[in-house]
């Protein structure tokens, strides 16, 4: 991981951390926890990815170390499996593809200059094609249940993907409980994807 990321990911962390600190009793601020993801790229196996998930941890707590954030961050990895180079690589592009089209069609039911019957279909249609997308990757479910465990326990939650893990976490957004959805955000390293 390249030094000048992790100004980005301290910059991300501290704006969702402080963006989201609440008062409690006696107006005194609580400071939300946050809980960081690693999201593995293609051709790395759980000791790969575990062991970039502790970089991330060291080099981020250097960072933070007597800050307010100091103590609230908990680090996790959300594994991405490999299962060979090409299948890897089959299954990127399929991800990207899978990610551009429900992009599509989010895109479309933003549209408020349609007819509201119109507008209502394609809607529905862009949540059918989310939930499709979600289904078709077993390993982001279950990434999906661990973000909206830790956001529906009032924490927020941080995705730092590298490469493919930046498909698995578009992908995982569109599973991500709505009425949590404004604590989870991703910092994108080396994006082979068109958004995140």
């Amino acid at each position: 991981m390249n030094i000048r990321w992790i100004s980005h990911i301290v910059l991300l962390v501290t704006f969702l951390a402080l963006s989201g600190v609440v008062y409690g009793e006696g107006e005194q601020q609580c400071q939300p926890e946050v809980v960081v993801f690693f999201g593995n790229g293609v051709w790395n196996d759980v000791e790969n990815a575990k062991a970039s998930t502790f970089l991330l941890a060291d080099r981020l707590e250097a960072h933070i170390s007597g800050t307010k954030l100091d103590g609230t961050i908990t680090y996790k990895l959300a594994h991405n499996p490999s299962e060979g180079a090409l299948k890897d690589l089959l299954e990127t592009f399929e991800q990207d593809l899978q990610t551009s089209y429900s992009l599509f069609w989010n895109y479309l039911a933003e549209w408020d200059t349609m007819p509201d019957f119109l507008q209502d279909r394609i809607i529905e249609i862009a949540n059918e094609v989310d939930a499709a997308v979600v289904s078709a990757n077993p390993s982001v479910q279950e990434h999906i249940t661990l973000y909206n465990r830790y956001l529906s326990e009032g924490k927020l939650v941080v995705l730092v993907p590298h490469s493919q893990g930046n498909l698995y976490g578009n992908i995982a957004y569109l599973g991500i409980n709505p009425q949590h959805s404004d604590g989870f955000g991703m910092v994108s390293v080396a994006n082979p994807d068109g958004y995140v």
